[in-house]
Order: structure tokens, then C-alpha cells, then sequence
């Protein structure tokens, strides 16, 4: 019994710290698209690894994908 109450509780934790780095990953985009005005085209912004997993901890590093048409790939580009 105490074994799973660890467990969730690591797990809860993760989800958490996932969560709020999760926030500050949206404030950015948020405050890079204010930076460069309204994108050329709709774009979807993925998070994979381990914050598609809610795995992340302080010190992990959240891997982003961006999809959008080639076309408009410069605008993009300065996201980075």
C-alpha cells in the first residue's frame, strides 16, 4: 500500500510540474506572437516526449514541434 501511495504521489508531481511548465511554455508563444503579429497561416504547436507524457521535471527540456505550410516557414522560423 505504501508503495502506490509513492507512486501516485510521483506521478502527481510530475503531472504538475508538467502543468505549470506547461503555462510558462504557452506565455511565451503567446508573448512571441505579440513580438511577431498575427501568424501568416494556422499553425498547430505539439509537445512531445516527455511533456506529451506529463513527465516533466524541473530540469527537463520540452521538445516542440511546429506544423505549418512551408510557405511560411521565415515567420516561423524567428519563433525559434
Amino acid at each position: 500500500i505504501q508503495r502506490s501511495l509513492i507512486k501516485c504521489s510521483a506521478i502527481e508531481l510530475l503531472a504538475e510540474s508538467t502543468a505549470k511548465q506547461r503555462a510558462l511554455l504557452e506565455k511565451m508563444v503567446n508573448d512571441a506572437l505579440l513580438v511577431l503579429g498575427k501568424p501568416p497561416t494556422p499553425f498547430a504547436l505539439l509537445g512531445v516526449g516527455s511533456i506529451a507524457r506529463e513527465e516533466m521535471w524541473l530540469d527537463a527540456g520540452a521538445t516542440l514541434v511546429i506544423l505549418h505550410p512551408s510557405q511560411s516557414s521565415d515567420y516561423f522560423l524567428r519563433l525559434r
